[in-house]
């Protein structure tokens, strides 16, 4: 029954979201502006991508639109419809996708940014914008001892959590390569293979690929030689190639219990001034995206074309 509301949203989303749906909203309104900016974007994304193209682009735009595409496979729809409507022609529209578990758009990539890494959230979890989040928000300066502490935390923990999901990323990397689109993989949760999450250890329960089964039934058998050959594909920079929306689920468990821990002067923190973040998993990438790595492929694409 779950699994059957779950689709029926997702095809009442997808209708309003379809390529063909958001190319006729582009004609109904590339009449009302004389100089907009169309956004064509996956899901929430434009949480991330909205404020880099504002600081970034080079142009004067009487109106910059956002337009929600139900997922990769729309925006490259809605590009390849769009570019060949003479109306649009001269007009500044930008695509943006999530590189994901698939091949590279290739040719397209001149027209359409895809993402270095598996995807925009995997932006919010790099070395570099947890310093950024820590001096910011958690106000602890660089010169302090506890800096240094709590960037070693967050590294040993990120491996951990990495090592315990890798079986994982790897089990769903060979779902898609076997092109299989609706695993629901929303409904996972994390909770259920994680046992433990704190600043100072992450730890997995035992799962296999009959647990997962059981848990995303749409997926198919995999064999132990696939899973494998994928393990050795992710394992390499895995901060970058994991699944993101995981990624930036232990970065929301991270600092939660990083302020929780400051703001109740536990050691080490005993001397730092109380913090007053509240992050939730909702709109994490609304809340910290100003802390999120801007890939320079990113700020050259947005230049070139807006």
């Amino acid at each position: 029954m779950l699994h059957f509301m779950s689709e029926r949203l997702q095809n009442l989303r997808k209708a309003r979201n379809t390529a063909s749906s958001v190319f006729t909203q582009i004609l109904q309104l590339n009449s009302k502006y004389e100089s907009p900016l169309f956004c064509c974007f996956e899901g929430e994304d434009f949480k991330y991508y909205g404020v880099r193209v504002e600081q970034v682009k080079t142009k004067e735009h009487d109106k910059l639109i956002p337009l929600k595409c139900g997922g990769k496979k729309e925006v490259i729809r809605l590009y390849e419809l769009i570019s060949k409507e003479e109306t649009l022609e001269s007009r500044d529209i930008l695509y943006f996708v999530d590189l994901d578990f698939d091949e590279s758009i290739g040719d397209k990539k001149e027209k359409i940014y895809e993402t270095p890494f598996y995807s925009i959230e995997n932006f919010y979890t790099t070395r570099c914008a947890f310093e950024k989040i820590l001096s910011a928000e958690l106000k602890i300066d660089e010169t302090e001892d506890n800096y240094q502490f709590c960037v070693e935390k967050f590294l040993e923990r990120q491996k951990e959590f990495h090592d315990g999901i890798l079986y994982l990323n790897a089990w769903i990397y060979c779902q898609r390569k076997a092109n299989v689109d609706k695993l629901y993989l929303n409904e996972f949760k994390l909770n259920s293979i994680m046992s433990i999450a704190t600043i100072d250890r992450i730890s997995f329960n035992n799962y296999d690929k009959n647990f997962l089964k059981e848990c995303l039934p749409n997926s198919i058998d995999i064999s132990d030689e696939e899973i494998e050959s994928a393990k050795l594909v992710l394992s390499t920079k895995p901060q970058e190639k994991f699944r993101g929306k995981f990624e930036v689920e232990f970065l929301y468990e991270f600092i939660t219990e990083l302020i929780r821990k400051i703001n109740s002067k536990q050691n080490p923190f005993e001397k730092c001034k109380k913090v007053g973040l509240s992050i939730s998993k909702t709109n994490i990438l609304s809340e910290l995206s100003q802390y999120a790595l801007t890939p320079t492929c990113l700020k050259e694409y947005i230049k070139k074309s807006a």
